[in-house]
């Protein structure tokens, strides 16, 4: 199962003083890992974000170390699609 695990990255986030986690997946067969894995065990405080992956993680990453909540960081993992490249 770990190895099936690497086709994501899991970025920590602080939410209301927990550990949360937001779930990038980089190709098809590790959203259906991903949403398997959620389905026998579910969590309120981690979200499977449909984001483009590098850019993502990084923007996502940039707004967990400035302690945004779960929804926030979400939200700059979903916006770096929108990402102009020049």
């Amino acid at each position: 199962m770990a190895d099936q695990m690497v086709d994501f990255v899991l970025i920590s986030a602080t939410d209301a003083g927990t550990n949360t986690g937001l779930k990038l997946p980089d190709l098809g067969s590790s959203v259906i890992t991903t949403r398997a894995v959620l389905d026998d065990h579910a969590q309120d405080d981690v979200v499977l974000v449909d984001a483009p992956f590098v850019e993502g993680a990084v923007a996502a990453a940039v707004a967990a170390t400035t302690g945004a909540d779960l929804a926030a960081v979400t939200t700059a993992a979903q916006e770096a699609r929108h990402a102009t490249r020049f």
